[in-house]
């Protein structure tokens, strides 16, 4: 099971592979939905992810405000206490999830060295018992 499960809206995946891969570069394993097999429940094997990861990031954009599926995973952040929100698109998380401070990566270029990027590694470290990644 990963260390990081990131929720998120089809439309960003590109930034989603991104931050996947800045995070992978810096030893934290990651999980999103592009691993699940032709066949595979993937509503059960979203499930097991969410329930087993340290963090989870959710990736608000407008339309990850509107999917019933970012709003779960989202609860069961919020839930476990391991949610990590983060902003993509200028928009305003459901009201719900509008209490936990996000961290606003909406003209993130993609750079682990990025000041914003950065300041989550600390949230990140604490979730996941990881030193040194900030």
């Amino acid at each position: 099971m990963a260390d990081v499960f990131i929720s998120y809206k089809r439309a960003d995946r590109r930034r989603i592979e991104q931050m996947s891969q800045a995070l992978i570069d810096l030893g934290l394993t990651v999980w999103f939905d592009y691993s699940i097999e032709v066949g595979e429940d993937w509503a059960k094997r979203i499930q097991v992810e969410l329930d087993a990861a340290k963090a989870i990031i959710v990736c608000w954009t407008p339309d990850a405000c509107q999917s019933d599926w970012v709003k779960h995973e989202a609860s069961v952040g919020a839930q476990r206490g391991v949610i990590l929100p983060l902003i993509l698109k200028a928009c305003t998380p459901p009201a719900l999830y509008a209490s936990f401070q996000s961290a606003d990566l909406t003209d993130w270029d993609g750079s682990a060295s990025d000041k914003r990027f950065l300041g989550i590694l600390s949230r990140l470290e604490a979730l996941t018992k990881k030193k040194g990644l900030a």
